[in-house]
């Protein structure tokens, strides 16, 4: 790497990239958990960063609400107050979409005007604010869809969003952690595992998307069975069969529990496998099964509990910091001819 090049600058800059991407996940979660994410029902990049300040603005955009199906089928003689509070919720989401994107771009602009990056960081760079760019136009497309005629947003299109959010993080993680240089040697059997480990939480984390969008989370509030069966006849009840695995909330709830057992199962072999043979350092496998494990206690609270959606807020946010984890002690530990 030049010398000339402000390693620790550039750093710091894809670390506040990642804090915010995670920011917003949260509060996106929180927009979807409270209902909120309808409320602002058009999508201007440049004036929509102005909140209506005076009490006419705040009436004219919750007359603008009142023409759509949420306020029409779900809401109707809602309070102006109330109004305000969900809408300022999804106001915050797409402010902090603002100020990702210009962070992006400003620190992009700034390190290029100085001649400070290479080629490779250049590419990265331009792909990282693509990314996030891209997440703002999905994000306006998933809202597109509760427009309509239905009052909630696609479940396909809110776990598209939220898995381009988690790509973004992956890409950011993966450029941070080519510019941290490390001595330490590399597992090549780590390496593997956590691949594995990766695609599964991606999974799980489209059939989480798809959990909130369907609500799923509520058809059962027990555990370890769905009611009197581990997996009940109406998870099976939808034609053609395959419709089941990605329309109907019994079947998905019924994965998404069964994929946290395969992960929490496959973490602990993971633990036991690299502790006995001396494989890897103890260090990333106890952060990931401590993890693992604690998202896994954390779901089963939020099913029995009936998804409160303090509970369903940290359980999105510990899986996304799970799979954070997993895939930054990946890209820690690729052999050396795969660094770039």
């Amino acid at each position: 790497m030049n010398a000339a090049i402000p390693i620790k600058k550039i750093q710091y800059w894809l670390l506040t990239l990642l804090v915010l991407v995670g920011i917003i996940i949260i509060v996106g979660g929180l927009t979807r958990l409270t209902d909120s994410g309808l409320s602002m029902v058009d999508w201007r990049p440049i004036m929509g960063i102005i909140p209506p300040i005076t009490a006419s603005a705040w009436q004219q955009v919750f007359e603008q609400y009142q023409q759509f199906p949420e306020y029409q089928q779900l809401n109707q003689g809602m309070s102006l107050s109330e109004f305000k509070s969900i809408f300022l919720w999804e106001y915050s989401h797409r402010i902090l979409g603002r100020i990702l994107g210009l962070v992006s771009i400003l620190g992009l602009a700034h390190f290029w005007a100085y001649k400070q990056l290479t080629p490779i960081l250049k590419r990265q760079g331009l792909t990282i604010i693509g990314l996030i760019i891209t997440q703002g136009l999905l994000g306006w497309y998933m809202v597109k869809s509760g427009l309509v005629d239905q009052p909630d947003v696609s479940h396909f299109r809110l776990a598209a969003h939220l898995c381009l959010a988690f790509i973004c993080i992956a890409y950011i993680l993966h450029t941070l952690v080519g510019l941290i240089s490390s001595k330490k040697p590399k597992s090549q059997w780590l390496y593997q595992r956590t691949w594995t480990l990766s695609i599964l939480m991606f999974l799980q984390l489209i059939y989480g998307a798809f959990m909130g969008g369907l609500k799923a989370g509520l058809v059962s509030h027990t555990f370890p069975k769905m009611g009197a069966h581990f997996l009940p006849p109406i998870a099976l009840a939808k034609s053609p069969f395959w419709l089941n695995f990605i329309e109907n909330p019994f079947m998905i709830h019924f994965i998404h529990r069964s994929l946290g057992w395969v992960l929490l199962s496959m973490i602990l072999i993971t633990l036991i496998q690299g502790y006995r043979q001396n494989k890897v350092p103890n260090t990333p496998l106890f952060w990931m099964t401590g993890l693992i494990f604690a998202q896994f206690i954390l779901g089963i609270a939020t099913v029995l509990y009936q998804v409160p959606i303090s509970l369903a807020a940290l359980h999105q946010w510990l899986g996304l910091l799970s799979i954070s984890v997993i895939w930054a002690i990946n890209r820690a530990h690729r052999p050396p001819l795969m660094t770039r």
